[in-house]
């Protein structure tokens, strides 16, 4: 999975040697105007829509991140709900703050607290057909859940992502887990 630089708000860029690594842009010259670009919003989209059974991790770089999935219509002018990760029918996600040692599970508007949660490496797990997608606090042998969304997805969904520094790491095997619903471990 790769980020797609034409989605990258102006002040986040894609690196030109590894199309995984998106960090917030030092110098905040003018990007060409692209359809798919968020206006306002920090914000960038991978470039690859998933509709099946997937896992996999991202490391965020700042104390605040916010990790969905987006269906690729979301709004990308302004910074109205519609635009935002959580905040609207078209996306489900967590916001990771570390200072604060918590999350939330956004969608719809509607958020939850949880507590005790500060990620640095976030896995996820989407069963398309199944509607869930899942939210793990992982490491490089574990995997602790965070949060699952249980919903009918009507079409292909893409990794959104809120931070001034992020990284989708290389296909990674899931790691242990008490709780294993993707039944990939042999």
């Amino acid at each position: 999975m790769t980020w797609d630089p034409n989605t990258a708000s102006s002040s986040l860029q894609v690196s030109e040697n590894d199309q995984t690594l998106v960090s917030y842009r030092r110098n905040l010259e003018p990007v060409p105007h692209h359809p798919e670009r968020f206006k306002v919003l920090d914000q960038i989209m991978s470039r690859e829509g998933l509709s099946s059974r997937h896992f996999f991790q991202l490391e965020c770089f700042s104390r605040l991140a916010t990790i969905g999935m987006a269906y690729k219509d979301i709004s990308r002018k302004g910074s109205s709900a519609a635009c935002s990760i959580g905040l609207n029918n078209k996306s489900w996600g967590i916001v990771a703050d570390s200072s604060y040692g918590l999350c939330k599970a956004l969608h719809g508007g509607v958020e939850t607290i949880l507590p005790n949660c500060s990620p640095l490496r976030v896995g996820v797990y989407l069963d398309w057909a199944a509607g869930t997608l899942s939210f793990y606090n992982t490491t490089y042998d574990k995997a602790e859940l965070i949060h699952t969304f249980h919903s009918k997805f009507t079409q292909p969904l893409f990794l959104l992502v809120s931070s001034t520094g992020a990284k989708i790491l290389p296909d990674v095997p899931p790691p242990f887990c008490v709780h294993e619903p993707w039944g990939m471990r042999s």
